[in-house]
């Protein structure tokens, strides 16, 4: 059982490692489709929302369409995939990919101990080759998690600069759409791009902005942005009302990221703790071993 183990592990390995390294030759008919293709708009260079497919998306291509039948992504990871701009086969394609370099740990470990003269249970190294592939084909999914929230929060602190923008030019006595506009044209990032975007949509397609605000929330996953737009739609056109109604919003948006820093550096206190607890406790065994010892060979 471990020899058939360890040559599937190695099998694997070596299959992803080519296949990474030097991916298959693209076919004629999507060489031709992209010739023939009738726009010819230079694709712009990954962005951090959207990366370039490395050797894992590439060595994993293959098993997509089982994790997808078998219900891969999640709607979490797909709520976080939408707010990076990212799609579900690179990530389904990692995953498979990592979980399987999991397995290669346990020949890779049977060698090494053999070498130093040290024999390891099969049983033993099954289990950890198990372990380590099931840490390895969640890995991606938690990198996906992390980067959604701090696209997030990076979300946030656009909304809250575009509100103060668009608050200080309609009071210089611009007009709604002109403000929003205006304050949009000013900042920069994938936020105000997508809200550039927006009231352009708005505007060609005569759709009100509240609307447009509305489905935007639900790619980026916003509710500030959800509520701002509830809020546009209920202050109307008037202009008093609408100037309150981005001031308040901007307030409690600023209000929000002070919350989350000081919660931020609440968090990093308490975890510098753990380390000097570990050192303490080490160092109390270090200190209590050798008594204990010499203790217990007195009693013998």
């Amino acid at each position: 059982m471990v020899a058939v183990l360890i040559g599937t592990g190695i099998g694997a390995g070596l299959w992803l490692l080519l296949i990474g390294l030097r991916p298959p030759a693209p076919r004629a008919a999507s060489v031709l489709a992209r010739l023939s293709a009738v726009t010819a708009v230079a694709k712009p260079l990954p962005t951090p929302q959207e990366p370039a497919s490395c050797w894992s998306a590439r060595a994993g291509r293959r098993a997509v369409p089982l994790l997808t039948r078998i219900g891969l992504p999640t709607a979490r990871t797909r709520r976080d995939l939408l707010i990076l701009g990212r799609g579900p086969e690179d990530l389904l394609a990692q995953q498979a990919a990592t979980g399987t370099t999991g397995l290669i740990l346990a020949p890779v470990s049977d060698l090494w101990f053999n070498a130093l003269g040290l024999r390891i249970p099969g049983t033993l190294l099954v289990l950890g080759a198990t372990m380590a592939a099931g840490v390895l084909f969640w890995t991606p999914v938690m990198s996906t998690a992390t980067a959604a929230k701090i696209a997030s929060a990076e979300t946030r602190a656009a909304l809250a600069m575009f509100l103060e923008l668009a608050g200080s030019s309609f009071a210089a006595g611009g007009g709604v759409e002109q403000s929003l506009n205006d304050a949009a044209a000013i900042g920069d990032g994938p936020t105000f791009t997508k809200l550039r975007a927006a009231l352009a949509e708005a505007e060609l397609t005569r759709t009100p902005i509240p609307a447009v605000f509305g489905r935007l929330a639900d790619e980026l996953d916003s509710p500030d942005l959800a509520q701002l737009a509830a809020s546009l739609s209920l202050t109307g056109s008037e202009g008093a009302r609408i100037k309150d109604a981005l001031g308040a919003k901007a307030q409690v948006l600023r209000a929000r990221q002070l919350a989350d820093v000081q919660a931020a550096a609440e968090a990093a206190t308490e975890r510098t703790g753990v380390p000097i607890g570990l050192m303490f406790f080490a160092f109390m065994i270090a200190i209590g071993f050798p008594s204990v010892v010499k203790v217990l060979a007195g009693l013998n």
